[in-house]
């Protein structure tokens, strides 16, 4: 019984092991190092800053376009740089709020390429996480009087994003061969003339025209509706060291208030790097199976073994029974 309790131990002790190796594997990551971080607590919102929307919105601006420009590395993190073209219509406008971008995929604002621009003069913005179920961020003037109403003003907001753990970038479980990559940008609270969102993709074309020849070669695919939907266009921008970079790119025009914008495609997972993805509750009932056929093998051999030694004694007694009887 002693070896069967140091077996049970031994086996609950690997178990353990395996299933905070799986808590570790999904716990929150960085986005470029992959090490384990801690999760930082949003900002709070400023008590002074009065930027909630009404169900009408409340940018007190006119809004033109808004384009987000995307840089996507080979690990599905990146950065982004949303432009809002706005024009300020009264001396209440203060800064601009996001509506929902997708949970976990802010990891950073980098606060230098994060400003408002009128006239030529660049201007300082903060920027606030919300508390807000529907809202994300907001940005806001450090001094609003420095601005002029009915006159063209536009953000700009930029931060290091992470794709992966926002589940925006995954491997299509239908096709293993394949990367699924699905975009959900922010809505807005008026009518737009345009939103367009550029997607520079870690794919060298090598070359300076997209052929369509070289999209099959990639087997990039976009669904149905955004081929209904949007205008798509394809081209490639250049760096010092003579690659040619996929774009892709995605525009609606007239997009009404609230509009809903969605980037999905495919493309091959030879251009990315994923982390690998285990289904932690397969992973879970695998240990808990293998732990019961461990316990039931332990079980047999210590009846086995229970059985062989009531064997070897009834066959000691009898063998005494049968020599008193022969004296």
């Amino acid at each position: 019984m002693t070896y069967i309790r140091k077996s049970l131990t031994l086996i609950f002790a690997i178990n353990l092991v395996l299933l905070s190796s799986v808590i570790v594997f999904f716990a929150p990551v960085n986005s470029t190092s992959r090490n384990l971080v801690t999760i930082l607590e949003k900002e709070e919102i400023p008590t002074t800053i009065a930027l909630e929307p009404n169900s009408e919105g409340f940018y007190h601006a006119d809004l033109h376009w808004v384009k987000t420009v995307l840089e996507m590395d080979r690990k599905g993190s990146g950065k982004v740089s949303i432009m809002i073209n706005c024009t300020p219509s009264n001396a209440d406008h203060i800064g601009m709020y996001f509506r929902t971008i997708q949970s976990g995929e802010i990891v950073e604002v980098i606060d230098d390429q994060t400003y408002a621009i009128q006239n030529g003069q660049q201007l300082t913005v903060n920027h606030s996480a919300s508390n807000d179920f529907d809202l994300s961020y907001m940005v806001y003037l450090e001094n609003n009087s420095l601005i002029q109403t009915n006159t063209t003003l536009q953000y700009h907001f930029t931060y290091i994003a992470d794709f992966f753990l926002s589940e925006q970038i995954a491997h299509y479980r239908v096709d293993t061969n394949l990367i699924v990559i699905d975009l959900i940008r922010p809505a807005w609270d008026a009518d737009l003339e345009y939103q367009e969102l550029q997607i520079k993709m870690p794919i060298d074309v090598g070359e300076e025209n997209v052929t369509s020849d070289f999209l099959d070669s990639i087997e990039f695919d976009v669904e149905q509706f955004m081929i209904d939907y949007y205008i798509l266009s394809y081209y490639t921008k250049s760096d010092s060291e003579g690659n040619y970079w996929l774009v892709f790119n995605c525009r609606k025009n007239a997009l009404p208030i609230k509009g809903s914008f969605e980037a999905k495609f495919y493309v091959s997972t030879e251009h990315f790097l994923l982390p690998k993805v285990f289904n932690w509750l397969v992973i879970l009932l695998v240990s808990l199976f293998v732990t019961t056929a461990l316990v039931l093998f332990l079980v047999v051999i210590n009846v086995r073994n229970k059985s062989k030694e009531e064997v070897t004694e009834f066959k000691e007694e009898l063998y005494k029974l049968l020599t008193t009887e022969e004296t």
